[in-house]
């Protein structure tokens, strides 16, 4: 087990729409296809990595 901070990048939801319009929301990743990249990164994460700061 380990404690991280996580910076999940941008991702195209609805929020992001919102603040930023559909156009800029559109360049992110939808959060399906952000999860692919993701779930394998969060999962990889070890004891080792205790306190750092990732990012996705």
């Amino acid at each position: 087990m380990a404690a991280v901070t996580l910076n999940p990048g941008a991702v195209n939801t609805q929020a992001l729409a919102t603040i930023h319009g559909n156009a800029k929301a559109a360049e992110y990743p939808d959060p399906s296809t952000w999860a692919l990249q993701a779930v394998p990164y969060l999962l990889a994460i070890t004891p080792a990595m205790n306190g750092q700061a990732l990012s996705i």
